[in-house]
């Protein structure tokens, strides 16, 4: 789409994107605290990050957005995300 990628990289774009979306109804999941299942083994993405989550972790998350009026809907989005993971509680 925006991107332009085809062949294999269009297919890494798409895991890609596939491995975001699950990481944000992970932090959805434990930012709500009654969610009845958390979705970590979804991506490989979230497994790997499964214990950056939880116990005595510690956890930053860097936001970057592009300040260009063209990206403005996806820098909406990922400062959300950042907002929603601040609420993350152990």
């Amino acid at each position: 789409k925006k991107s332009k990628a085809v062949g294999q990289r269009f297919r890494e774009a798409v895991e890609i994107n596939r491995s975001l979306t699950v990481l944000g109804r992970v932090v959805d999941a434990l930012v709500s605290r009654n969610a009845y299942h958390v979705p970590y083994y979804e991506s490989r993405l979230t497994t790997l990050l499964q214990p950056a989550f939880g116990g005595n972790a510690r956890t930053c998350v860097l936001v970057a957005a592009s300040p260009d009026d063209r990206d403005g809907d996806e820098a909406l989005a990922a400062l959300r995300f950042g907002q929603r993971c601040t609420r993350v509680e152990n």
